[in-house]
């Protein structure tokens, strides 16, 4: 694929799935139905990772890509409550607020952008899950260094996001001090950030986050 078809492979991508808009498609099923040649699947791949980032598609389960619209999907933001528990915003403003369960939760962070699955439950009430991250909202936390059960923790400032838990790298932080963390790289669970406290560098790893309300650290 040259450069110049390479740019046109998003558009051909959306092309065929607005020929057939329920299709759950595979990227060799896609390079296959959408007319590109044999030796062009990476560009395909590329494209939908584009196209992801976008959340013009989502990717499902086995590898599967799908408009987003088309699956009992809603793209928005992450609204989260210091209890735990949180609500998608949708960017359609004609659909409600959806809850997301502290399970939903442990995947996002506050702010994020997120697709979500949008699942009735009985008694009419509709709950939230996380199909695919868009746009990571807290590129940097700042808040205090604490311990718990011997495990130290950074406790955000912003009571909506979890306190964190911490791989010590380096120089153990007292415990109150002021700490900002810068993270790096996202798991499952946060994994890997860069700390400075103060004007004192240090690297810390995220190992985790835990839901300390209620909880007296002080």
């Amino acid at each position: 694929m040259t450069p110049a078809s390479s740019k046109d492979a998003p558009e051909k991508i959306l092309d065929l799935f607005a020929k057939t808009p329920r299709a759950r498609l595979t990227p060799p099923e896609i390079q296959r139905r959408g007319g590109f040649e044999r030796d062009e699947l990476q560009p395909v791949i590329d494209a939908l990772r584009e196209l992801c980032r976008e959340g013009r598609l989502v990717r499902l389960k086995k590898n599967h890509y799908a408009l987003p619209d088309r699956q009992n999907l809603v793209r928005g933001r992450v609204h989260a409550h210091p209890d735990g528990f949180g609500f998608l915003v949708a960017d359609d403003k004609d659909i409600d607020d959806v809850y997301l369960n502290r399970r939903e939760m442990r995947r996002v962070m506050h702010g994020d952008r997120i697709v979500a699955r949008i699942d009735r439950k009985q008694r009419g009430a509709t709950e939230a899950h996380v199909v695919q991250i868009i746009d990571r909202a807290q590129k940097r936390l700042l808040g205090t260094y604490d311990e718990f059960d011997g495990k130290g923790y950074l406790v955000p400032m912003d009571a909506r996001i979890g306190a964190v838990a911490l791989k010590l790298a380096g120089t153990k932080p007292e415990k109150g001090k002021v700490i900002a963390a810068e993270i790096s790289r996202f798991g499952i669970a946060m994994s890997f950030c860069f700390v400075s406290l103060h004007c004192n560098p240090a690297r810390l790893s995220f190992g985790g986050r835990l839901n300390l309300t209620n909880r007296n650290l002080y």
